[in-house]
């Protein structure tokens, strides 16, 4: 698409489109189509001045000081006396998922969580339990869920930030079975709070863009929406003209919703006649309210990454493409558009193996060693092991066609002239990274500069345990993969 918001015509399958489906799959099959979606995967326009996750990483941290720090300092809204080490582990919550800590501050973290629920854990405030229940201190599932029960009683009658509490009912929804009468009032009570939020300011229009991650890409909030999809969007279509941003992308999120409930995600010869047309028809009109919600607010990358996934569903390359380049001259390094930009290249859909590749190295070609742009590379690359049918613990880092270009990423960074805590990170995880791809001799090298005390992961950046990497040594060393 060009920008224009006008619906897509004359692509109705009609009565031939299994005949149509099944030529296309025979003739791909015996290679009369050449694209691999390589062309696709060109360099992207780099700009010095974009935005980087790191730029937004100020106002996520403010959000949270502000609904959940600030409240717990307020004596009129807190449930309870005040803990000084509850300021303390809140602030390094804060810090440890928004922020960029130091080994010192995760050490803490970790020893002042284990203190506080070791405690009676009736005697903590709502605000200070949400804090601690995060899967870093309390992975066990139904611990957990013990806790969030506990944290929505004592939130229950509470004067606490409506939009905290609508927080807490969303997450404990999330982990019940999603068609359950639980979950249809906790939703219920829920969205009335998240309206009240707006109506008493506890949520300005400037939290639109948090407030859309939260709900949009979270899982909690994604199984909200999933739920109640057009009682979120009327919560904000009904807030007034300064929230249009964020309604108008919910809007295009419940008819995108609804066009690929109908497509699934199998192979287009497994659809239906009546599934083309429902999918067809909603992603039309899922891509003409992206469009406006790209066009109220060009800063904000999301819109421009839904209809990534939008064009590729109507196989419209050039449109995956523009808004790709869109996406990320909002943000180099944002993670849902370069996730979106590599389902599309896949071989299932408009690419190959090779255009993964071409996408992986067009990441690192960027050079924003400022950001996490470069490191989009190593997502990439685990979806190339999944093609291969390779284990998903980053093995296929070790490939002789992986290892060079995950070597050159983590040297860029290391090249770059950064604060001693990034410095620290990227070292941690090149010593993680070279350890899945069985080359001790460089993970001892990153442990060594770091002391033998790397940061611990970020947990969504890995996929395995790494509780034996400081035994790596360049005398076990194991062998490179060979490409099969």
């Amino acid at each position: 698409m060009s920008g224009k918001l006008v619906p897509r015509r004359g692509r109705r399958l009609g009565a031939a489109w299994l005949f149509i489906c099944l030529g296309f799959f025979l003739a791909r099959g015996f290679g009369l189509f050449a694209q691999t979606g390589v062309e696709l995967a060109a360099p992207v326009t780099v700009s010095a001045d974009t935005r980087t996750a790191d730029g937004r990483a100020v106002s996520e941290r403010d959000f949270r000081a502000r609904h959940y720090l600030g409240v717990y300092l307020d004596g009129e809204r807190r449930a309870g006396p005040l803990d000084p080490q509850g300021v303390e582990y809140i602030e390094l919550w804060i810090q440890i998922f928004w922020g960029e800590p130091t080994l010192a501050q995760h050490e803490r973290f970790a020893a002042l969580g284990r203190e506080l629920i070791k405690d009676r854990m009736d005697r903590h405030d709502a605000i200070l339990l949400q804090a601690l229940a995060n899967e870093m201190l309390v992975p066990a599932d139904d611990k957990r869920l013990a806790m969030l029960e506990l944290i929505v009683r004592k939130y229950s009658n509470s004067t606490h930030s409506p939009y905290a509490r609508f927080c807490a009912l969303a997450v404990l929804a999330a982990e019940l079975p999603q068609t359950s009468d639980r979950v249809r009032r906790l939703d219920t009570e829920g969205l009335s709070l998240l309206r009240r939020a707006i109506e008493i300011g506890d949520l300005p229009p400037s939290d639109q863009e948090i407030l859309a991650d939260n709900l949009l890409i979270n899982r909690w909030g994604g199984r909200l929406v999933r739920r109640r999809a057009k009682e979120v969007h009327a919560v904000f279509a009904e807030a007034g003209r300064e929230w249009a941003w964020l309604a108008t992308l919910l809007e295009g999120e419940v008819h995108r919703r609804k066009a690929w409930d109908a497509r699934g995600q199998g192979w287009a010869s497994t659809m239906t006649g009546q599934g083309w047309r429902v999918f067809e028809t909603e992603n039309d009109l899922a891509e003409l309210a992206f469009e406006r919600a790209w066009q109220l607010d060009a800063t904000k990358p999301l819109a421009a990454a839904r209809l990534i996934a939008v064009n590729m569903g109507q196989s419209d390359r050039a449109g995956m493409r523009l808004w790709f380049e869109r996406a990320l001259a909002a943000q180099i390094d944002h993670p849902q558009s370069w996730r979106a930009y590599k389902q599309a290249l896949a071989p299932r859909w408009l690419g190959s193996r090779e255009a993964l590749l071409a996408l992986a190295d067009a990441a690192i070609a960027t050079g924003r060693f400022d950001s996490e742009a470069p490191r989009m590379a190593l997502k990439i690359f685990d979806d190339y092991g999944e093609e291969l049918g390779m284990p998903a613990d980053h093995r296929v880092f070790g490939r002789e066609d992986v290892w060079p270009r995950v070597s050159r990423l983590f040297e860029g960074y290391l090249a770059t002239d950064l604060p001693d805590t990034a410095r620290a990170r990227w070292q941690s995880d090149y010593a993680r990274a070279a350890h899945a791809a069985g080359r001790p001799e460089v993970t001892q090298a990153q442990l060594d500069a770091l002391g033998g005390r790397p940061i611990p992961p970020r947990m969504w950046d890995w996929n395995r345990d790494f509780s034996d990497m400081a035994q790596a040594t360049a005398s076990n060393k194991a062998p490179v993969l060979e490409i099969k």
